[in-house]
């Protein structure tokens, strides 16, 4: 089959360097386990974390969710 100049189907070199570094967040913001959060999804409660992720046990749903913390805030204890 011809490829004309036209033709989706192009070469794409590979570039052989290191992935980027994870960004570090550079705030005060410190969630723990078992601090109570609210998501997108709900009200929660933080039940384990991993790197950069938080899995929250979601309030009155069977579900539970993977977030980052920057899509967390962070309810303050009463």
């Amino acid at each position: 089959m011809r490829q004309f100049r036209s033709s989706p189907y192009k070469r794409f070199e590979k570039i052989n360097r290191p992935l980027d570094p994870p960004r570090k967040i550079t705030g005060g913001r410190v969630v723990k386990i078992n601090d109570r959060v609210e998501t997108a999804h709900g009200l929660g409660t933080v039940i384990e974390i991993s790197e950069d992720r938080y899995l929250i046990a979601l309030d009155d749903q069977l579900g539970r969710v993977w977030e980052r913390l920057r899509s967390l805030t962070v309810i303050p204890a009463k």
